[in-house]
């Protein structure tokens, strides 16, 4: 018995909100959204010398790359523009003001 007036006053309550809340003029509108996909910079791994096989290095990137930008969420930026190398973030670390957009 005690639920049952309780789930009474919660529904009396949200018709009571409801109503309110359109009394008010508040008529939400869904429109289509713009959306751009995010800029990722996936770099090619450092090699090592004792590593035999050397194209798990630019492989395995261009494969989360193609991923990535396939899910149309990210959008990969020319390994051109970064302004690391990878033998250089291996040696130094990553400079992450420098990596700011």
């Amino acid at each position: 018995m005690r639920f049952l007036k309780l789930f009474l006053a919660l529904g009396l309550f949200t018709v009571f909100v409801t109503a309110q809340s359109y009394a008010q003029g508040f008529n939400p509108t869904l429109r289509e959204g713009t959306f751009q996909p995010r800029p990722i910079a996936i770099s090619t791994f450092h090699i090592t010398p004792d590593v035999a096989e050397t194209n798990y290095a630019t492989d395995m990137p261009a494969i989360v790359r193609d991923n990535l930008e396939r899910s149309g969420l990210f959008k990969a930026i020319n390994p051109n523009a970064f302004v690391q190398a990878p033998d250089s973030i291996h040696r130094e670390g990553i400079r992450f003001a420098e990596w700011r957009a």
